[in-house]
């Protein structure tokens, strides 16, 4: 029989879903299925990433709580039933299959499945990234991701170094070597992304390109980057700063993304601490992204 992963079911007023989302990351889960009730404003909601029924008990009743405040803030009333179930791996991995479309998320980057063929009809202007990205990691779509990509694109003018922390499905990564990187590092603890990541690196023929490591987000490492990007939840990134400033060269550029809008004064104040400066924010939906500048001692 193939793997069986427990998941939670929600069903939740969509002006809700970005909160809600936000909470489930937060007590662990790595994928999330999105689909409206017909004739509705209810999304139904299934999330994923929990190895054992333990682990989905253990927190359904945390979830339940602060989802439950989610639905007081926004004036909704009483906060669903939360329902728990469990999927086979080859259900869960295909479930996506159907929603995701080729997206152009800036002026040159288009985001596309490797099963739609968007190659064919894709414009000279367009430059395209194919990914598979697994049952674990997202489409390339969610606000941070868009948010990061957009910062990529901002700071990128050629022959940069990168660090792309938590890679995930190596987007990030790809995104860099198509905007001229000359060296990518991407790394990832979790064995899934790297496989991942691995496989989308070769879809897109870089893999001579891209040093891939599977790493605890900057521990041990020793290259100095003009670019740093992570796009990961607040806690990670707070853990990753004092590396990051380490490792960055004057004048580098550091991006972070996945803040949730009850993160922001926490991040800003952290990187100014180290002595950073925030040269932009962007926002999209309740998500930040910030790209942070270092300057040099005599600058």
């Amino acid at each position: 029989m193939d793997w069986i992963a427990p998941f939670i079911n929600v069903k939740i007023y969509r002006e809700v879903e970005e909160a809600a989302s936000a909470l489930l990351f937060e007590l662990g889960a790595t994928g999330i299925s999105l689909e409206l009730v017909e004739g509705s404003d209810i999304l139904d909601i299934n999330a994923y990433g929990w190895d054992t029924w333990a682990e989905v008990h253990k927190l359904t009743p945390l979830f339940e709580a602060q989802l439950q405040e989610v639905y007081t803030h926004y004036n909704a009333g009483d906060a669903p039933e939360i329902l728990t179930g469990q999927v086979e791996r080859a259900q869960w991995e295909n479930a996506y299959r159907a929603f995701y479309e080729p997206t152009r998320i800036t002026k040159h980057l288009t985001i596309a499945p490797i099963w739609k063929n968007h190659r064919e009809v894709a414009t000279k202007e367009e430059v395209l990234i194919e990914l598979n990205p697994g049952a674990a990691f997202g489409t390339g779509t969610h606000p941070t991701t868009v948010l990061a990509l957009y910062a990529l694109e901002q700071v990128m003018r050629g022959g940069e170094t990168v660090i792309d922390v938590g890679t995930g499905s190596g987007v990030l990564a790809i995104a860099a070597v198509a905007l001229g990187a000359e060296k990518v590092l991407a790394t990832d603890n979790d064995e899934v992304a790297i496989k991942v990541a691995s496989e989308n690196f070769e879809k897109n023929a870089i893999n001579n390109k891209i040093e891939l490591k599977q790493n605890n987000l900057l521990d041990g490492i020793d290259l100095s980057a003009d670019i740093i990007i992570a796009n990961m939840l607040a806690e990670p990134l707070l853990l990753m700063l004092d590396d990051a400033v380490r490792l960055l060269k004057d004048d580098g550029a550091l991006i972070l993304s996945g803040i949730y809008y009850d993160k922001y004064r926490t991040i800003f104040e952290k990187i100014e601490s180290l002595g950073l400066f925030v040269d932009t924010h962007m926002k999209r939906d309740n998500w930040f992204c910030f790209i942070a500048k270092k300057e040099a001692e005599n600058g």
